[in-house]
């Protein structure tokens, strides 16, 4: 009796393992089939993560055809600029030395002599001087403000370059190209205004003190207090003052005035 309780207790025990056993073999076939489901998957997770590096950097390489397009502009606007100057620069040294001449010229004449002399007006004629140097000052203005332009664009792209290289491994980013330009862009900028302002002073009494120079040299601080030193706002404010005071109310200068308050609350 005890040996046949043995063979059933026996046989309950086996049915329960074969069902286990069935359980087991049906777990391994469903994690088989969910395997060869990710491997499909992430064998097609990577097919597109190269496909997306791919127009990733097809993306990039036309961005920076149309970067490397609108810098080539910039340079040419800077050259042109840049051309301009010293052709005022040598006007105005030739117009210098005409007056220089022209007061030698005076110096061993009489009173009476000087007064018929035509070299008399040529001597006195210091706004044909003035006009060129605060033109040439006006070109090296343009200069810095396009220069200025290509700083601003490099400081912008400059971390967008930097991620295309660090997370998406595109070949051609080279965040050291933008920061050698921004910093190129900056450092001409600046000795560009900085000539500007010069020339500004240069000219002011040329011009017979004329309100548009300081209006001018405002401007000049202005964007070196962007680029160099923001205590040149103090000294733009006081231009912006020169150029606007006792006509505040004309329509000419308003953008000036409007500039003016900007600054006082900055």
């Amino acid at each position: 009796t005890d040996y046949r309780n043995d063979r059933e207790t026996l046989a309950r025990d086996l049915e329960g393992i074969d069902a286990t056993l069935a359980i087991i073999e049906e777990g391994i076939e469903e994690l088989s089939t969910s395997k060869t489901g990710y491997r499909e998957r992430a064998a097609a997770a990577k097919s597109e993560a190269v496909a997306a590096r791919a127009r990733a950097a097809e993306l990039f390489a036309q961005f920076s055809e149309r970067v490397d397009a609108a810098d080539a502009a910039v340079e040419e606007a800077v050259t042109m600029a840049r051309q301009a100057v010293r052709a005022f620069r040598v006007a105005g040294g030739a117009a210098g030395t005409r007056g220089q001449d022209a007061r030698g010229k005076l110096e061993p004449l009489s009173p009476a002599a000087k007064e018929r002399s035509p070299f008399k007006l040529v001597s006195e004629d210091r706004w044909q001087t003035g006009q060129l140097d605060n033109a040439s000052a006006q070109a090296e203005y343009v200069a810095a403000a396009i220069l200025y332009d290509r700083f601003a664009a490099a400081a912008v792209d400059f971390p967008f370059v930097t991620q295309a290289k660090a997370d998406l491994e595109i070949a051609d980013a080279d965040p050291g190209v933008l920061a050698e330009r921004r910093d190129g862009a900056r450092d001409e900028a600046v000795e560009s205004a900085r000539a500007a302002v010069e020339g500004y002073e240069k000219s002011f009494a040329g011009l017979n003190n004329n309100w548009t120079v300081p209006a001018a040299a405002a401007a000049a601080h202005d964007l070196l207090s962007v680029l160099e030193d923001p205590a040149h706002v103090t000294t733009a404010i006081a231009n912006y003052e020169h150029a606007v005071a006792n006509r505040e109310s004309e329509a000419v200068v308003q953008p000036l005035v409007e500039r003016l308050e900007t600054l006082r609350n900055r």
